[in-house]
């Protein structure tokens, strides 16, 4: 069908793909690739297959899917496809979508061990490429007043608990985020400090939360202090990868 398109006429993946400007594009394997293989762009500006179990460019540089069966050091002639409708593929699941696997330049409707959405699927032979950074927790809590770098652009949440100690005197809770290329960072982001006008009766509790964005590579840390209180915290990095 040519295209432009009216409403409600039936898209198909050739049109699509002929329609997007620059659908495709050549590179050089650094490794040997069959057709469909999930690749990302390497530090030395090569292809190879992409992985979910590794933190890094290796999921990051996720750029499209190859094409054509390529040889090591040998310039793809179809090269990868980056966007629009990819074929070719079998047992998909129409309407799912599509992760990066840790199986090096497989796809999946789990997750690997890093999350990276790159399709949806349109039937069971076709996926609609994309590259979608998504919000996922970590796994385990961060530490106060530790100095932490972010492998990805990010967003800090720490949340701060507090239970009176027994004092007769007014408490104090303040917490406090720091981020920048330091490695001890100093540029106040974000802060939330509470004096308390009189004491906590027992049974009752206070709490006081941040949240601030951190950019990949930065280095970011939460400071906290308090008086007249037990606190727990819960600090939180969600990065976008």
């Amino acid at each position: 069908m040519p295209y432009p398109w009216s409403p409600g006429d039936k898209l198909y993946a050739a049109d699509l793909n002929a329609a997007v400007r620059q659908a495709y594009k050549n590179f050089q394997a650094a490794e040997n690739l069959i057709v469909n293989d999930a690749v990302v762009i390497n530090p030395d500006g090569k292809i190879q297959k992409a992985r979910a179990d590794f933190n890094d460019w290796r999921i990051d540089n996720f750029i499209g899917f190859n094409v054509a069966p390529t040889a090591s050091g040998i310039m793809t002639v179809s090269g990868v496809q980056i966007s629009g409708i990819r074929g070719g593929f079998s047992g998909l699941i129409p309407g799912a979508d599509y992760y990066l696997s840790n199986t090096p330049g497989a796809i999946s409707t789990s997750p690997g061990t890093y999350r990276k959405k790159v399709g949806i699927a349109v039937s069971s032979t076709e996926l609609l490429i994309l590259s979608q950074k998504s919000v996922f927790n970590p796994t385990t809590d961060y530490s106060s007043n530790t100095v932490y770098q972010a492998k990805h652009d990010g967003i800090v949440v720490a949340y701060v608990y507090g239970t009176p100690d027994g004092s007769s005197i007014a408490p104090s809770l303040s917490v406090y985020g720091y981020t920048d290329a330091n490695p001890n960072p100093t540029t106040r982001v974000a802060a939330n400090a509470q004096a308390y006008p009189q004491a906590i009766p027992s049974g009752s509790s206070v709490a006081v939360s941040i949240t601030f964005p951190v950019k990949k590579g930065d280095y970011w840390k939460v400071s906290m202090s308090y008086s007249r209180l037990s606190v727990e915290t819960s600090i939180r990095f969600y990065e976008l990868v």
